[in-house]
């Protein structure tokens, strides 16, 4: 399952780990990979950590931290065997970005809660739950030509419920 982390640090040509920790103890440490479509994201992909909030630390090689924050799996999309349970970047073949900008503002809206499903329900999650990051942006793995139901809730911003759309792959 890749776990979404995001790092804002000139981090070229490093070797970098993420290292989830939980109650001041590394509980996994997975590599990480670059994003090709937004600078200062990584996916670190691992399985089997538990549900919860995690401390994340991003270190090189040599040990040297490089960076920290948190992340929170909710969900296992290896349980479900859809790819695509709650808290997951999804499991689709294509890079696709979503942004959300405030209709009266025009300013990004950050830190909003995104998730992503293929009914108008809500009931069947593919990717999600994760934030926008600072110009309100998201990447979720889905498949291009598909279409998809956008959620997206902040407090004090009128949310977006259902709004139907076919992903489009990054360029």
């Amino acid at each position: 399952m890749p776990y979404p982390i995001a790092i804002n640090l000139d981090t070229t040509g490093l070797t970098l780990t993420a290292q989830l920790v939980s109650g001041g103890a590394v509980a996994q440490s997975v590599a990480l990979a670059a994003s090709a479509t937004i600078p200062g994201h990584y996916f670190a992909n691992g399985t089997g950590a538990a549900n919860g909030k995690y401390g994340v630390r991003i270190i090189d090689v040599g040990g040297t931290l490089h960076g920290t924050g948190e992340i929170e799996i909710v969900g296992d999309a290896e349980a479900s065997g859809s790819g695509g349970g709650g808290g997951t970047i999804g499991s689709g073949a294509d890079a696709v970005t979503i942004t959300w900008t405030n209709s009266t503002t025009g300013f990004p809206v950050a830190d909003a809660d995104v998730w992503i499903t293929s009914d108008a329900t809500g009931a069947d999650v593919v990717a999600g739950t994760l934030q926008t990051n600072s110009q309100g942006k998201v990447l979720f793995l889905l498949d291009a030509g598909i279409t998809y139901f956008l959620w997206m809730q902040k407090n004090n911003v009128n949310p977006i419920v259902a709004r139907s759309f076919v992903a489009e792959a990054d360029v």
